[in-house]
């Protein structure tokens, strides 16, 4: 008898953890999500390049550097604190170097892609999206 329910036991344990481990399951539908990787961020944009650095914490942007290809002159801002990022994502409006400046970004979940859109107001405007990744 002991041995019956024993091994019933050990039968409703299986067909439990079976469940709870089934892929249609969606307790278990996890997806590892890592922090955005911390230091500087390269991205091609249509005037040059958008650059950013993420603070060593992985909660902010403590600096935007924008390159321009046609003039090989580049501007730059920096902030304490950053501007943060917040559910993997940060819109960062400013002013600096005499034009209104727009940065809406997403890191995926990996941590180590983002993307977004770009705005930039001065005499003209101009705008576009960006996909970037850490520096090497």
């Amino acid at each position: 008898m002991k041995t019956k329910i024993s091994g019933l036991l050990t039968v409703c344990l299986c067909l439990y953890l079976i469940a709870c481990k089934s892929p249609t399951n969606p307790s278990d539908s996890t997806t590892s999500v890592f922090l955005p990787k911390s230091g500087e961020w390269t991205s091609a944009i249509s005037i040059g390049r958008f650059d950013f650095t993420v603070s060593s914490d992985s909660t902010g942007i403590a600096k935007i550097l924008v390159y321009f290809s046609k003039t090989s002159g580049s501007v730059s801002t920096t902030r304490e604190p950053p501007w943060p990022i917040t559910n993997r994502g940060f819109k960062i409006e400013t002013t600096f170097s005499g034009a209104q400046w727009t940065f809406e970004g997403t890191f995926a979940d990996s941590g180590d892609k983002a993307s977004g859109t770009w705005k930039f107001v001065a005499v003209n405007t101009e705008s576009g999206s960006w996909q970037a990744s850490p520096k090497s």
